[in-house]
């Protein structure tokens, strides 16, 4: 008796496809063998590369060009605050740059934010009048660590209990605690110090102590 064996019509062509390719690229290899030259060396030829022309080129050029203009220009605007700290004399540049932009982009170069680079060499909360106890003054000194003018940081000052849990908080920005000069500079000149004031009314707590933590100050 003879078994019949049933193929599924996919399977069939996959092995009749699979067939007629090798037929074909053993016919290939006989008519395309190289012939050998009469010393004995097979004959190589390098194929060659077509050009494109000018006219073809340029376009792909002036995209590439523009495209790294741009992204030279992205970087610019990211990291401009790093440019105007490393390299002061491009900070008027970078200014009239941002300036120059549409009013829903238009930015300025504000002091480079590193609070890592501050430490703090004095804190201390002092009394102003006797006779009004909960008017005091805090009093910060910061010594810039860095080889770069770096900003003002924000000042994130906790106030705590005798039990050291915490109060009250807030975080005070350079615009609220610098004065004079220092608000038009903005910045802590490389291995300086700057000592800080800032008048608190704590009538409403108990504090017994208060803990300080430098962040960096919102830029815009």
């Amino acid at each position: 008796r003879m078994c019949q064996v049933r193929l599924h019509p996919v399977c069939l062509l996959l092995v009749l496809g699979f067939s007629l390719t090798r037929t074909i690229s053993r016919v290939s290899l006989q008519f395309c063998k190289p012939i050998p030259s009469p010393g004995g060396v097979w004959p190589f030829k390098a194929p060659a590369v077509p050009q494109l022309a000018w006219s073809k080129r340029w376009p792909w050029a002036l995209a590439a060009g523009l495209a790294a203009l741009a992204l030279c220009g992205q970087a610019a605007y990211t990291f401009r605050s790093e440019l105007a700290a490393h390299i002061p004399a491009v900070k008027p540049a970078l200014t009239q740059a941002c300036e120059a932009l549409p009013p829903q982009v238009r930015c300025t170069v504000p002091p480079l934010q590193r609070p890592s680079a501050l430490t703090i060499q004095a804190s201390d909360m002092l009394i102003l009048d006797k006779a009004k106890p909960h008017l005091v003054q805090l009093i910060v000194t910061l010594q810039n660590q860095s080889a770069l003018d770096v900003g003002y940081p924000a000042i994130d000052l906790v106030l705590n209990d005798r039990f050291d849990h915490a109060l009250a908080r807030r975080v005070f920005l350079p615009a609220e605690y610098l004065r004079g000069e220092d608000t038009q500079k903005n910045v802590i000149a490389a291995s300086v110090t700057a000592t800080i004031r800032i008048n608190l009314d704590v009538s409403e707590l108990n504090a017994g102590g208060f803990g300080l933590l430098l962040i960096p100050a919102p830029q815009s």
